[in-house]
């Protein structure tokens, strides 16, 4: 009997063990070795430490056409976290974590706009058509930052439906963002759409020079703080890396809009829990 290594290591150092789509594998065997793993928290005969974490992790039926439940010893003796679908602002902050400025912003424009778009599960467990989920959404988001893709491949990714509207959103024309900046106004009378589209662009602006494009931005970003309070989440979400600059920057220079994005924040997160 030769140990595999992973468990050598386990029985020799603290570690963390992770059985991912536990409730997807079909084959009895390998079932039958993650059990023993779970329940005596060894590999064959070589046993864990005490200080190793073992981590399952799996879909429920309803989330998964091939998950199957698990039984109910196994799930006593285990401790049993659901875990729930990501906000927006979490999955965005989560994409700026994982791939910086290396995706489009439009996209986060459009999920602030149409939020229930974010993920639209289909009716059955088994489709031939893609929809919309947070992976998606991430794959579209990544693609749009280093090319202009075919209209079809944006159906593939997140569903004819949802591309349709995601598709005309990103269209949206709007005026240069130094016309914007001289005068804040216009962005009144603007489509909601080219609204969304005009504060990614602003971002776009802050963050290539942060203290002194903040400084130049001053018009519009007061505009916004009294007219479209809004808008204030998703211009700092799309700050991506630098949002915590672009933000000090700002109450730096205007320090009574501190209250207003703390006004801001609270009524989302208010919102968000219910």
């Amino acid at each position: 009997y030769k140990p595999l290594r992973w468990a050598r290591v386990l029985s020799m150092a603290p570690g963390i063990l992770f059985l991912d789509e536990l409730t997807n594998v079909q084959r009895m065997d390998v079932l039958a070795a993650a059990y023993k793993i779970l329940y005596d928290r060894k590999a064959g005969f070589t046993k864990f430490r005490n200080d190793v974490l073992i981590v399952a992790a799996g879909n429920k039926e309803e989330e998964s056409a091939i998950a199957n439940p698990l039984p109910a010893p196994l799930i006593n003796r285990t401790i049993v976290i659901d875990c729930s679908v990501p906000k927006i602002d979490e999955w965005s902050i989560w994409m700026d974590k994982r791939y910086g400025e290396k995706w489009d912003r439009r996209v986060l424009a459009y999920l602030m706009r149409f939020s229930d778009d974010f993920i639209k599960l289909p009716e059955t467990g088994e489709t031939l058509a893609n929809f919309p989920t947070p992976r998606t959404w991430s794959a579209l988001a990544n693609l749009l930052a280093v090319m202009h893709p075919p209209e079809e491949i944006i159906d593939g990714l997140i569903g004819t439906e949802v591309a349709t509207r995601f598709k005309a959103f990103i269209k949206t024309e709007i005026p240069d963002i130094q016309l914007l900046i001289r005068e804040p106004e216009r962005f009144s009378r603007l489509p909601i759409d080219g609204q969304y589209i005009a504060v990614v662009e602003l971002a776009n602006f802050l963050k290539k020079k942060p203290q002194q494009n903040v400084s130049r931005a001053m018009p519009i970003i007061k505009y916004l703080a009294v007219r479209h309070r809004e808008f204030l989440v998703l211009l700092v979400l799309s700050c991506g890396s630098l949002k915590y600059t672009v933000l000090a920057n700002i109450i730096d220079i205007a320090p009574d809009t501190a209250d207003v994005f703390k006004e801001v924040a609270e009524l989302r997160d208010k919102i968000a829990k219910k």
